[in-house]
């Protein structure tokens, strides 16, 4: 696959992740603001409220531990470009797999709740997922690739 069919599906594959969650989230607004659904446990708002931020802080920080560690193993890796970018989208998508997974867990937690509180930090893990998004000088300046190389990407 060359650099845009790989970079355009990654980019299509970000999208599409994050789009669950959104549109989740707008699903979940309406039910509880057109008072269609009703928060079963809005007495666990506190203990949910420290496992969200707790989920979304781990979901953060592994994702991104992880995607350092991965991207400085591929970049130092003898492989070609398109060895390199087939070990790329995994370890995206690890990163937002974790990502997308805090955002839906908060979400639910405002189903649960009905406390706005949780749809700000799904928005806010949302915010993070989006700036995690691929494009082609984020992943030339991450793998040290040249112009060049990322023909072949």
């Amino acid at each position: 696959m060359n650099q845009q069919g790989t970079l355009r599906s990654l980019q299509l594959l970000h999208k599409a992740l994050m789009l669950g969650p959104i549109l989740f989230g707008s699903i979940s607004f309406y039910l509880i603001y057109s008072d269609k659904f009703s928060p079963a446990m809005a007495e666990q708002d506190q203990l949910l409220q420290l496992i969200a931020i707790a989920a979304s802080f781990a979901a953060v920080f592994t994702g991104s531990s992880i995607f350092k560690k991965k991207v400085f193993e591929i970049r130092d890796a003898q492989q070609s470009v398109t060895e390199k970018a087939a070990a790329f989208r995994p370890v995206c998508l690890i990163q937002w797999a974790l990502l997308e997974g805090a955002a839906i867990f908060c979400i639910v937690c405002f189903l649960l709740t009905g406390n706005l509180a949780f749809l700000a930090l799904a928005g806010a893990v949302l915010l993070w997922f989006a700036l995690t998004g691929p494009s082609k000088m984020k992943i030339m300046l991450l793998l040290r690739l040249s112009e060049a190389e990322m023909e072949n990407f």
